[in-house]
């Protein structure tokens, strides 16, 4: 990572054979290497592995992304975007970490107060 850290226990992880329709919220800290079609909503930390696909907007504390988001993005505090990330859709962070190869498409509004 570059440097967005993703601390504690992973609560809840999807795995890439998973695919899951509908809107997903999880209480704690998440790591997705699967497939969601619809809004994910992440109380804690989210990882998204380089094989994960969410069709639909995301809110989370923070987030580092290795695969791609096909909708806005409304972090509260930190993202990270790695090599290999592609993003379309607005982003709303207090800090953002874009890898060289990253891919972002939208707008990007950061600030000094934690996004809402």
């Amino acid at each position: 990572m570059l440097g967005v850290k993703v601390e504690g226990k992973l609560d809840t992880v999807v795995g890439p054979e998973t695919e899951l329709k509908g809107d997903v919220s999880v209480r704690g800290s998440m790591r997705l290497d699967g497939r969601i079609e619809g809004n994910l909503s992440v109380m804690d930390s989210l990882y998204m592995g380089s094989s994960a696909h969410v069709h639909g907007d995301v809110h989370c504390k923070d987030g580092v992304i290795a695969g791609k988001v096909e909708g806005n993005l409304v972090i509260q505090g930190a993202l990270e975007l790695q090599s290999g990330a592609t993003v379309i859709g607005d982003v709303k962070c207090k800090t953002l970490v874009l890898a060289k190869d990253a891919f972002l498409d939208g707008r990007v509004t950061m600030r000094e107060e934690s996004a809402k």
